[in-house]
């Protein structure tokens, strides 16, 4: 949405005549609406509910702050990067284990959760595409959905053989990410806790080069003088503020920027303290070195 206004806003200041919507957002809402009974979605209903037929594990990672009552979402972020050499590494044992990077760092975080807490049943939630037909390419409105991917990095398997299974299990869940997340969360959350977020307390988004980002940037726009119509630019850039929310527990946030990976740890401040986040992203790069060097090795 954020760059679709953007580009709308460059047109329309160059003088140029936006291309009329086949659809509008509520178009879609309503077909949302009208898919609530549908075959497919008894279908993707079918392999949530077997997903989490089980007990859903609850993450217990160590914390420096009792667990408030309440959920709270006071917040504070921590930045890190990844260099050039170890991402392209990185990205050749992705191409080699037929793994895409999300799925490599998604095995990657859960590793270290399961180092932090010993269990080896993760639930970790990510953001769904939901921009999955082309006349939705043009709207301003949420379609983002919210996909529960509920992984086993089990100690005594090898990281390419969890990375195997986690790859299935990632490719059958956005498969299945039409399904709305709060109806699974009203069909398998027998238990609910007013302290955590249903099913998932660690948020993981990838987001590639170019995707939804705003950089600074110089579009050539038309200014019409007394006299003629003369070629200007229009400079537009990011806003820099002190982010002090935290959705979650914790959200691990990766972007590429050119050949580097840069992370950002966003981080509830009632449960974690600075430096125990420091750590954490230390452990995160220790897991990712070890992994480039040996993706055969245990996870134990």
């Amino acid at each position: 949405s954020q760059q679709v206004f953007i580009s709308e806003f460059l047109a329309l200041y160059g003088g140029k005549t936006l291309t009329p919507l086949r659809i509008q957002y509520k178009d879609y809402a309503e077909w949302q609406k009208n898919q609530q009974d549908s075959e497919l979605l008894q279908k993707q209903e079918d392999y949530w509910l077997k997903v989490f037929s089980n007990d859903i594990p609850i993450l217990d990672l160590p914390l420096d702050f009792p667990r408030p009552a309440a959920q709270s979402f006071a917040g504070n972020r921590l930045t890190f990067t990844i260099e050039q050499e170890e991402v392209e590494r990185l990205k050749a044992v992705g191409k080699e284990q037929g793994a895409t990077l999300f799925m490599i760092l998604l095995a990657i975080i859960n590793v270290l959760l399961m180092k932090l807490s010993g269990q080896e049943d993760i639930v970790v939630g990510t953001p769904g595409l939901g921009r999955d037909h082309p006349n939705l390419d043009k709207i301003i409105g949420i379609f983002i959905t919210t996909v529960a991917l509920r992984n086993k990095p089990l100690a005594e398997a090898t990281f390419t053989e969890f990375l195997e299974n986690l790859k299935e299990n990632t490719l059958n869940s956005f498969d299945n990410q039409a399904y709305p997340f709060e109806t699974l969360v009203d069909k398998v959350e027998t238990r609910r806790d007013a302290s955590r977020n249903p099913l998932f307390d660690v948020m993981f988004t990838l987001q590639h080069k170019g995707e939804d980002t705003v950089e600074s940037q110089e579009a050539p726009v038309v200014r019409e003088t007394e006299s003629n119509i003369e070629l200007s630019l229009l400079q537009y850039l990011p806003f820099h503020f002190q982010h002090q929310v935290s959705k979650f527990d914790i959200t691990l946030s990766a972007g590429e920027n050119t050949d580097r990976l840069g992370f950002t740890f966003e981080y509830c401040i009632k449960l974690f303290a600075l430096e125990t986040i420091q750590r954490f992203s230390s452990y995160f790069k220790l897991i990712l070195s070890s992994i480039i060097e040996n993706q055969g090795q245990k996870i134990a």
